[in-house]
């Protein structure tokens, strides 16, 4: 900062009382400035420049109320000081300097190792509750089933002959068989929409024996139609998908159900079955993406309050609010961060990407049961008891630096990968 160094207070450590505009501390948003400060005779040659002064206050505000509040007037007035008489604004470094330790008072937590994993564990948590409820939210709000009557109609061109009683199979999205399946089941060769697992299913039974032929014949019908028809590496499926609408097509012998039981034996005619979904919906993604961005930048924020609001407290309620924090992050990390990060791990090893599989947060919750429940009470209970903390100003001296800057790469590395690789794998 222009030869000189930033006092105690900048850049981290606790600020001080006056940059709150209280009268009696003086010298601030117009208050009559403290002894010293108009050029007193006694301490030489000081920077009485009224835009000096007010240029500073200004950068100040990028410190947090506590901390201007605790430290502010004696900021100020050694930076005033350390100026040369002449001088109307601050320098450049003197901005800068200002600015980046606002921003790591107001968005990093406290120096320390355990300080910096608390907080990354805090983001990656809530930002997989965030991304859980979005997306679930976004699922239910969107058309995932098509109405009978166009299943019906679909499924009369590939019968090629009216077809009657649909049967409705909502699914379950959060169904592990489904997340992962990409495209299609297995290698059934479908390049088209992902499908969602909901559908409308219908039955034709045939006089024929040969499923190969009956299939045939489906999807010629269908192709004449206009639906875009893919190919299988099995001999008695196929998948269609025109509009909005994601069809399977299948073709066995015996008396079939719609989802592929029933009864059959050797020389059975076969049942020709109409399985039609509507594609998963894109927006889901988005929408999961979002939420887990701003639970991450929520649960990283509410952290770094708590963990330095916490050093205001007596010692009994700082050992309630560590207790319950930590072993509400260690049961929230085991019960569904790391259930939700090998889920990420496992979709990204495949190719492709479906809507359908931005539920994997969702599904890491609902896998943890009761316990995503008392995650959440805990954490909510920790918030609570930081708002506890007395209003009394942090102690006096600077605050401990960290001594290895390398914690809080790593931590900081930890979160961005987490953030790229979600939104890597989803475009």
């Amino acid at each position: 900062m222009n030869n000189h160094r930033t006092p105690d207070g900048v850049n981290g450590d606790p600020a001080p009382d006056g940059m709150n505009g209280d009268p009696a501390l003086g010298g601030v948003n117009g208050d009559p400035a403290p002894d010293g400060m108009n050029g007193d005779p006694a301490l030489g040659d000081v920077n009485d420049d009224p835009a000096l002064e007010r240029a500073y206050r200004r950068l100040l505000l990028a410190y947090p109320r506590r901390f201007r509040r605790d430290r502010g007037t004696e900021i100020l007035t050694t930076l005033l000081d350390a100026a040369p008489p002449g001088r109307r604004r601050p320098t450049t470094w003197d901005a800068v300097d200002l600015l980046v330790g606002g921003i790591r008072a107001r968005f990093l937590p406290p120096p320390g190792a355990l300080n910096a994993v608390t907080a990354t564990l805090a983001a990656l948590l809530v930002g997989i509750g965030g991304a859980a409820a979005t997306g679930w939210l976004g699922w239910q709000a969107s058309t995932t089933m098509p109405s009978a009557q166009a299943a019906a109609a679909t499924a009369q061109t590939a019968f090629g002959e009216p077809a009657t009683d649909p049967v409705a199979d909502p699914g379950d999205p959060l169904d592990q068989d489904w997340l992962g399946m990409r495209t299609s089941p297995g290698d059934e060769g479908n390049t088209g929409p992902h499908p969602a697992p909901g559908a409308v299913q219908l039955r034709l039974r045939t006089g024929s024996q040969d499923p190969v032929s009956v299939l045939a014949g489906a999807r010629e019908r269908m192709v004449a139609a206009g639906w875009r028809t893919d190919e299988s590496a099995a001999d008695n499926v196929f998948w269609a998908s025109k509009g909005d609408q994601v069809v399977r097509v299948t073709a066995l012998a015996g008396d079939r159900t719609p989802d592929g039981g029933g009864s059959w034996s050797e020389g059975d005619p076969v049942s020709l079955m109409v399985s039609v979904h509507s594609p998963a919906p894109g927006a889901v993604t988005v929408l999961a993406l979002a939420g887990l961005l701003a639970g991450a930048v929520t649960g990283w924020l509410a952290a770094a309050w708590a963990l330095h609001t916490r050093a205001r407290h007596r010692s009994r309620l700082r050992v309630a609010t560590l207790v319950l924090g930590l072993s509400s992050l260690t049961l929230g990390v085991t019960t569904v961060l790391l259930p939700a990060l090998a889920g990420v791990a496992g979709l990204a090893s495949i190719d492709g990407w479906s809507p359908h599989d931005s539920l994997v947060a969702a599904a890491a919750v609902r896998g943890a049961g009761f316990l995503a429940y008392v995650v959440a009470l805990g954490l909510a209970g920790t918030a609570v008891l930081a708002v506890l903390a007395p209003a009394t100003p942090a102690p006096a001296g600077p605050l401990p630096r960290a001594k290895h800057p390398v914690v809080w790469l790593v931590a900081l590395s930890l979160l961005v990968a987490f953030l790229g690789l979600s939104g890597q794998i989803a475009l």
